[in-house]
């Protein structure tokens, strides 16, 4: 039950300030949750993905893939949420995505 305290805290107290938050930083605020197997942090996950998608935000392949694999892994199927972070791959990006970015991508995608 301490745990569940704490991760209720940190996720209450990320989420209005998720925009402070680098990019790795949310990556790995995602992989953390969904590794714990917090399916409810759905308030959490949505704001995840709408920081990704603003355009002014550096996200790489590992944050793009790594996220989606995170989102999949909690069977958080938000569309619309996967529908923003896919918004930032393009193919010039792509192309300099390590191949375990681009199967965690296309994974997550497929399972969404």
């Amino acid at each position: 039950q301490l745990m569940e305290r704490a991760l209720h805290a940190v996720s209450k107290s990320a989420l209005p300030r998720l925009n402070a938050f680098r990019s790795m930083e949310l990556n790995n605020l995602a992989y953390a949750f969904a590794r714990l197997g917090r399916t409810e942090s759905n308030d959490l996950y949505a704001g995840i993905a709408k920081e990704f998608a603003r355009p002014k935000r550096v996200v790489t392949g590992q944050d793009i893939g790594t996220t989606l694999w995170s989102f999949s892994l909690v069977e958080y199927f938000d569309k619309d949420a996967y529908r923003l972070i896919a918004s930032r791959v393009n193919v010039d990006d792509a192309q300099n995505y390590s191949p375990t970015e681009l199967a965690n991508s296309v994974y997550a995608l497929a399972s969404a």
